[in-house]
């Protein structure tokens, strides 16, 4: 099963369109809205997940990736709107689970 977080910038019911291989959870879930990034990615560290869905375009640049024991999925859409979202969770899913590398963008 992958343990995936979504970030606190994307809505929180897409977590429910994951399917059966993963435990989605939201920031808010575990109690972590509002947390820098620096302290979230330790957390995120801490807590075995798997992999971290935001919409932080810039969090590639600002923070060290080369600690995080997960993948980082950024998207890159218009918005954050559910509605947006919604259409790329397969693609979503599938470059997790095709991807070796640390850092995606979808």
């Amino acid at each position: 099963m992958i343990k995936l977080l979504i970030d606190e910038n994307l809505p929180q019911k897409i977590k429910y369109r994951f399917g059966a291989n993963y435990n989605a959870l939201t920031v808010y879930d575990m109690g972590w809205a509002f947390k820098q990034n620096g302290e979230l990615l330790k957390l995120i560290n801490l807590e075995n997940f798997d992999v971290f869905l935001t919409a932080d375009r810039n969090i590639e640049y600002q923070q060290n990736l080369s600690i995080l024991n997960f993948k980082l999925v950024i998207l890159e859409l218009p918005n954050n709107r559910y509605e947006t979202v919604l259409p790329y969770v397969n693609a979503i899913m599938q470059a997790i689970e095709n991807s070796t590398a640390k850092c995606i963008r979808v």
